[in-house]
């Protein structure tokens, strides 16, 4: 899965075979195989979870990029300094 570096642009290419519209990935680094941490569930589909992918050479979630797991959900967003972060935090309490 390779997600687009333009920003605003939410195309999604899949390299080898594409999965099923709303087929739930497990996503992984492709370096060293640990999982993509989930950020939220997602606001856009039933079922997806947004992960959050680091802009940082250290990982942290405050500046990133999150994308949905569910295969044709189109949800994808930039973090900027912990802005989705906060607002999830805050959604949470409602």
């Amino acid at each position: 899965m390779v997600l687009s570096p333009i920003f605003g642009d939410k195309t999604v290419v899949y390299i080898g075979t594409k999965p099923a519209d709303g087929e739930k990935l497990e996503v992984f680094c492709p370096e060293c195989g640990t999982a993509i941490p989930v950020l939220k569930p997602c606001d856009e589909c039933t079922g997806g979870e947004l992960r959050v992918l680091s802009v940082e050479q250290k990982f942290t979630v405050s500046d990133g990029i999150a994308f949905c797991d569910l295969v044709g959900c189109p949800s994808a967003y930039i973090i900027s300094a912990g802005e989705l972060i906060e607002r999830a935090y805050i959604e949470g309490l409602k």
